[in-house]
């Protein structure tokens, strides 16, 4: 009996990728530190490209002071976060 006919059947970093695929526009999180462009665990970032043949996307940080882009670089899944959506004050 062959194998070939079997389905593909996923490796742990597959499974860890199907939990959550990003989006262009979502914004993310970082999970480390990355001292080379300037950036600290927790810093929150905008994906603006979702590369079709990689598991990676383009991130955008930007400083909240005047909007200039601090960072904008390539991450792989295991970098970033999806940020949790923040409760809307009512009346606000």
């Amino acid at each position: 009996m062959s194998h070939g006919s079997r389905p593909h059947t996923s490796s742990a970093s597959d499974r860890a990728g199907l939990a959550h695929r990003f989006r262009e526009l979502e914004c993310v999180q970082l999970r480390r530190d990355l001292p080379e462009h300037g950036l600290k665990r927790g810093e929150e970032g905008t994906i603006v490209h979702v590369f079709a043949d990689a598991d990676a996307y383009l991130v955008e940080f930007v400083d909240p002071a005047d909007g200039s882009t601090r960072a904008e670089l390539e991450v792989s899944p295991d970098d970033i976060l999806p940020v949790a959506s923040r409760p809307t004050v009512a009346g606000a």
